[in-house]
């Protein structure tokens, strides 16, 4: 089964605390999602992302694109008491330096153009030039990573 792709918004109201949840996400290496139980974009984290599958946190819409951090998801999903939001454990391989270092980037052709007008969460799909374009990047980047963590601890 192929690792399927996910863009989440850390904050997609806007309302002044993405760096907040960014930081959160980076150190405590977790992805957030607040929703109410019955919003799609909630049954989306719920339900069909998967351990393995690669989370990328991105925010903006068209060609006006911020991308955070990506990684590969490593738990189901759990419930923080405090923060009153849903998250997925994550094992984080990149950040803002690696996109840009290595051209990876978000735009309006990216998700069937679903990602137009983005909500808290989309799937890249391998059938979208675009889409697959960024997926093997990413993949080949994580996987050059893994290796060198892998060193690391020999």
């Amino acid at each position: 089964m192929k690792r399927r792709y996910w863009v989440i918004s850390p904050n997609v109201l806007n309302d002044g605390n993405t760096t907040h949840w960014l930081e959160r996400s980076k150190s405590e290496n977790k992805v957030f999602v607040g929703y109410d139980k019955d919003a799609i974009h909630g049954e989306k984290f719920k339900n069909k992302l998967s351990n393995g599958d690669c989370v990328i946190i991105a925010q903006g819409a068209k060609d006006n694109r911020n991308l955070f951090l990506a990684g590969l998801i490593t738990s189901q999903r759990d419930y923080d008491e405090e923060g009153e939001v849903y998250f997925r454990n994550v094992d984080y391989y990149m950040d803002k330096n690696d996109f840009k270092d290595n051209n990876i980037r978000l735009n309006s052709n990216n998700a069937y153009k679903e990602s137009n007008n983005p909500g808290t969460i989309y799937e890249l799909k391998y059938e979208n030039s675009f889409d697959k374009s960024v997926m093997d990047k990413i993949n080949s980047l994580i996987k050059l990573k893994k290796e060198k963590k892998q060193c690391k601890t020999k």
